[in-house]
């Protein structure tokens, strides 16, 4: 059995960690509630901007070759063109820092597994990561090509930094070094349920909204000054919301996920401590007896 003085200290030591642990839950979920607020009023935005971009896609543009182009993103017939598939990229969004439970484990395992499936079919992948956490774990693969790393964004990401982000994958894309680019991000369900999921982003491709019988007519779409001019406005910002939504998703996950690992480790430490606690109880009890009896024994040896 330990001595006294050791389980002291243990009970010290753990006490001293679960301050931490609680600071922690409390941070986690006090960012939580304002990331909940920002991700979901952020969603309707992105609904209507895939609407109105399948609406802009539904009419008659003709995807002529744009001269005069300085920024990729810009250049809407490249960036909707799709080809024969030779090498993937993946945007995958991970965190900057850990005790978040199983969120960087799992947008880690995922990546690895989505390398492997694509390399059976014989494809090169290329990774653009968002986060130290999965950066650390994937440079030490040698499957994993990495070709940039973004580890100085804010904590709350403006739609700038995510159009930064757009006109380098867009860049692959126009140039031909890579031919279909998706994003792993981690979607926010609830407080308890976040799952990784993947997203393609380029070609452009839009979701398939589900379609309710209905017989009311569509307004009438008037484009001015044109379908061509719009639409290469447009692009850019759906592809720089579309990776800012990925990205929120991610962070509101993050913090979900971190809150969860600290309330659990606050717990685990308050049964460790009454554990201990029942454990020290019981030894200084035995030795309080044990001096009794040493006493009594003394003094029946005097008679």
């Amino acid at each position: 059995m330990p001595p006294l003085k050791e389980i002291r200290r243990r009970i010290k030591s753990i006490k001293s960690t679960q301050k931490i642990t609680q600071a922690m839950y409390m941070i986690a979920t006090t960012k939580l509630k304002k990331a909940e607020t920002r991700v979901v009023s952020s969603r309707p935005f992105s609904i209507h901007l895939l609407h109105m971009f399948q609406r802009l896609l539904e009419a008659d543009i003709k995807f002529f070759p744009v001269s005069n182009i300085s920024h990729a993103i810009d250049n809407y017939p490249a960036l909707m063109e799709k080809r024969e598939l030779k090498s993937v990229g993946i945007l995958v969004i991970a965190s900057n820092k850990g005790l978040s439970g199983t969120y960087n484990t799992n947008i880690v395992k995922e990546t690895l597994e989505l390398i492997h499936e694509y390399q059976l079919q014989g494809l090169n992948v290329k990774l653009f990561i968002i986060g130290q956490r999965a950066y650390n774990a994937l440079k030490r693969n040698p499957n994993a090509e990495i070709l940039k790393l973004y580890n100085n964004l804010n904590e709350l990401i403006t739609p700038g930094e995510s159009a930064v982000i757009a006109e380098d994958l867009a860049e692959a894309y126009v140039s031909k070094s890579i031919d279909k680019i998706f994003i792993l991000t981690t979607e926010y369900l609830t407080k308890m349920n976040n799952i990784p999921v993947l997203w393609t982003l380029l070609p452009l491709t839009l979701p398939k909204f589900e379609k309710t019988e209905s017989h009311e007519l569509k307004p009438e779409m008037i484009i001015e000054p044109s379908p061509e001019l719009v639409i290469q406005k447009v692009l850019p910002l759906y592809l720089s919301n579309r990776i800012y939504q990925a990205i929120i998703e991610a962070y509101t996950s993050e913090l979900a996920s971190r809150m969860a690992a600290m309330k659990s480790a606050t717990d685990n430490a308050e049964e460790m401590i009454n554990s201990l606690t029942l454990k020290y109880n019981k030894l200084r009890q035995d030795s309080i007896t044990q001096e009794i009896v040493e006493v009594v024994s003394g003094s029946d040896a005097l008679k």
